[in-house]
Order: C-alpha cells, then sequence, then structure tokens
C-alpha cells in the first residue's frame, strides 16, 4: 500500500503526519476533525496550534516523501523518523496515542473536564443505550 508523509504548514510551523488518502482530502478530514474539537466533540490534536494561529488560506499541506508499507507500524516509523529530525508542531513525538491522551488531559485538567462535560452532552442518549445493553447482558448472564 502507497503512504505519504506530509507536512501541513504555515510559515516557520509545521505539523507532521503520514496518510494514504490524497493530501487534501487529509487536510479537510483535519479540519472536520477540529470543528469536532471545536465543538467539544474530539481531544486536542497538535495540528491545531496552527489552525488556531493561521487564516485557512494561508496554511498549505505538502507531500514530503511517498513509499510503500506493509503494515501500520512501517507508517509509523517513517513518521517518527520525521518527527525527529524536523522542528514540528507534533506534541509527544516518541509516545503511543493514550499516553498523548493521558498527558494531554493531565497538561489540560480545566479544559479536559470542560470538553468531558460537553461530549457527555452531546452523547446522552448513545451513553444511556450503551448503558442500557450492559445492563440486558449482565442480566442474560446472571440467568444462565
Amino acid at each position: 500500500m502507497n503512504c505519504k508523509i506530509y507536512k501541513i504548514y504555515c510559515n516557520e510551523d509545521i505539523y507532521i503526519g503520514y496518510t494514504t488518502k490524497d493530501l487534501n482530502e487529509r487536510l479537510n478530514r483535519h479540519y472536520r476533525h477540529y470543528k469536532s474539537y471545536k465543538d467539544g466533540k474530539m481531544n486536542f490534536i497538535s495540528v491545531f496550534i496552527i489552525f488556531d494561529k493561521y487564516n485557512k488560506n494561508d496554511i498549505k499541506i505538502e507531500c514530503i516523501e511517498t513509499f510503500t508499507i506493509n503494515s501500520k507500524a512501517d507508517a509509523l516509523n517513517k513518521e517518527g523518523y520525521y518527527l525527529q529530525t524536523i522542528n514540528c508542531v507534533n506534541k509527544y513525538k516518541n509516545n503511543t496515542k493514550k499516553e498523548n491522551n493521558i498527558k494531554w488531559h493531565n497538561e489540560n485538567k480545566e479544559k479536559a473536564r470542560e470538553l468531558d462535560i460537553r461530549w457527555k452532552q452531546n452523547n446522552r442518549d448513545k451513553i444511556n443505550e450503551q448503558q442500557r445493553i450492559r445492563r440486558l447482558k449482565k442480566k442474560q448472564e446472571l440467568e444462565q
């Protein structure tokens, strides 16, 4: 499968990522995630630093390298190389996604609490349905 290492940038601010998709499609997905973040439905991603700082029309995306991968690990390794060699806004360059989320929450406790409250308010029906399903499964297990 073909993969691309890309940079999203404006002036000296650079974000590094990888994708198997079209670059403009990937940039648009980042913008959709940014909107969800602003609506309290998603956690912070480093590229949002650039989106907060610059006008959308001034932000560019560019392919750094295209290569073939056999697994996601191949893409992560190549991305990791660029994260270490390019001065970029990406935070937590050597961690897993889970570690990144934990660090972000620890560094942004108030914002994380606000986003959590907003997410629960926006997803109340989904949460109630998941709880109902769990109760039914537990009841069925006890009846067996």
